[in-house]
């Protein structure tokens, strides 16, 4: 579980990074810089989803075919109110 937790933590600094210096990725594009594939989009979406939600980034768009969720470095100081994502900083 915790070599769980710190792979899961790698891979949202990396996602973090990438955005910082890509703003407007989309979780597949994310994918294939990251991972050189299409294949892990579903786990960026879902690490972006987290990173969204604590505000280290922001989500901007429709979703779905057509029109995917495009992340944004946040605007804000990171965890401002002591939020986390499943226990990791």
């Amino acid at each position: 579980m915790w070599a769980a937790k710190c792979l899961f933590a790698m891979l949202i600094d990396d996602i973090e990074r990438t955005i910082r210096s890509n703003p407007g990725l989309t979780a597949t594009e994310l994918s294939r810089i990251l991972f050189r594939r299409d294949g892990y989009a579903e786990r960026i979406n879902g690490a972006c989803n987290a990173l969204a939600r604590v505000g280290r980034v922001e989500r901007r768009g429709k979703g779905g075919f057509g029109h995917p969720f495009r992340y944004y470095p946040s605007q804000v100081t990171p965890f401002a109110s002591g939020a986390s994502y499943g226990g990791v900083h």
